[in-house]
């Protein structure tokens, strides 16, 4: 079975519809919890409302492909060398973080503050959860060589395609030019987990 350029685009814009489905079906649950636990919860309003929460899916059982084509179409692309970089902020959301000992935690929900909201897990996790952000990332690039330009990216950023092809992305997450140096900086910026 041979996949043509035209069967490639008809199921990356399906996966992009039903990705993009999933999340306004998420963040009208979300909406819904909140306004039950903003009733629950009225004398804690003024606490939570300094507090940083989130709205995504589990880092640890999310599907990074059909979220990279959603990614590739947003403004949020910059269609740059800086790309790769961007592309994992976007698709970690802050909700990895690791130190310079290589150990890390993944964000469990609710605000990033309470430490109670963070689980530690091994190197080979991370790398997993790594793994499949690298391969959302190799399906940009290979609808990018493969497929046209998409109706929604304009045609000047399509010009700087070659920019976002031939950046460098990381193989595994701790090599030596690795993205570790972001999950560090969002450690330190975060309150400590002790």
């Amino acid at each position: 079975m041979k996949l043509t350029p035209e069967v490639l685009k008809l199921l990356c814009d399906g996966f992009g519809a039903i990705a993009k489905g999933a999340k306004k079906i998420k963040k009208g649950f979300t909406l819904l919890a909140n306004q039950t636990v903003e009733q629950d919860d009225s004398s804690e309003s003024e606490s939570s409302d300094q507090e940083e929460t989130i709205c995504v899916p589990d880092l640890l059982n999310q599907d990074f492909v059909s979220t990279a084509f959603e990614y590739m179409l947003s403004k949020e692309m910059r269609w740059g060398k800086q790309d790769s970089e961007l592309y994992f902020k976007n698709m970690v959301a802050g909700r990895l973080r690791c130190n310079h000992m290589k150990f890390v935690w993944v964000h469990k929900g609710r605000s990033f503050q309470d430490k109670k909201n963070w689980k530690k897990i091994s190197v080979d996790r991370a790398e997993e959860i790594f793994s499949k952000i690298r391969e959302g990332w190799l399906c940009i690039i290979g609808h990018i060589v493969d497929c046209g330009r998409p109706k929604k990216v304009r045609k000047s950023k399509w010009s700087r395609r070659a920019l976002v092809t031939n950046a460098n992305f990381p193989t595994k997450l701790f090599q030596k030019k690795g993205f570790q140096q972001i999950l560090i900086n969002r450690h330190a910026d975060l309150p400590p987990l002790r």
